[in-house]
């Protein structure tokens, strides 16, 4: 049964709120459609902030939709509005008309789910400052987001489900057309990366591993990809960490594995110039 996850809600000072989600069990091939809805409280009422959202698995709340019958604007992100509570409701619409939907509030990263002011404060102090840090002492990279629902490629087998083509370009070996969702760019701080080689009567492999630590948004999973533009390397995440503070993410520490460059993940291209920031 298809199943939404609300995975993330952060604060972008000054600009709004990221908000990030997941679906389970989205098995039908076609498009799913998503609303986003927000309210001052779990019983609403709600307003309608985005509709039909097709192409994407976050949206960032700007405050900037107009009151109803006028052209001005609601509400401008500012400090105060990020530090108020937030109740937002993400709806999707799957191919066949399924409907999932789930709620959840901003309190969580804030004071909701850490009863002691003061820890709540130490909290949003350590996110800052390790997000500033990455500014001084990190790397500008692009992370791409592996698609895991919308229409089937057609190099996946009807009966087993299995991508029979790993060297497919519609869909990047993914198995969904597109592969991966539109690049977004951040900062990632990053160890020497380890080398092993592994060696067969037939052949010789070579391996780098390294750990990257990374803000607490997007929430990474294992097969997304970390690019750095710069020296063209692309790195496969096959571990992720959430760092913690009584059990509210701070950031991100992911093992990744460097992808070799015959790697089909290298034919999909990435455009600097069209890419969104974070921060």
């Amino acid at each position: 049964m298809l199943q939404l996850k609300i995975v993330a809600i952060a604060p972008l000072y000054p600009d709004g709120f990221f908000i990030q989600w997941s679906l389970t069990d989205a098995t039908e091939s076609g498009t799913y459609v998503f609303d986003i809805y927000r309210a001052g409280g779990n019983e609403g009422p709600w307003y309608l902030i985005a509709d039909g959202l097709t192409d994407q698995y976050a949206f960032i709340d700007r405050f900037d939709e107009p009151f109803p019958g006028t052209t001005q604007n609601v509400l401008r992100p500012n400090q105060l509005n990020l530090f108020r509570e937030y109740v937002y409701k993400v709806a999707v619409r799957s191919p066949s008309g399924l409907i999932a939907q789930e709620i959840e509030g901003t309190q969580a990263l804030h004071e909701g789910l850490i009863n002691d002011q003061k820890m709540a404060q130490y909290r949003r102090k350590a996110i800052r400052d390790f997000r500033l840090s990455l500014k001084f002492n990190g790397t500008r990279c692009v992370i791409l987001k592996r698609r895991h629902w919308g229409v089937r490629c057609v190099c996946v087998d009807k009966k087993t489900k299995e991508i029979v083509r790993s060297s497919c370009t519609k869909c990047t070996g993914t198995g969904i057309v597109g592969g991966y969702w539109n690049p977004v760019t951040t900062y990632t701080r990053r160890n020497v990366a380890t080398n092993a080689s592994a060696i067969t009567p037939e052949n010789k492999s070579d391996t780098n591993d390294a750990k990257f630590w990374m803000p607490d948004f997007p929430s990474l999973e294992v097969e997304d990809v970390i690019v750095f533009l710069k020296e063209n390397s692309r790195w496969r995440i096959d571990q992720v960490v959430q760092t913690q503070i009584r059990l509210q993410d701070v950031h991100q520490v992911v093992s990744a594995q460097s992808l070799d460059r015959g790697h089909i993940i290298y034919r999909l291209p990435v455009d600097p110039t069209k890419i969104n920031s974070l921060y």
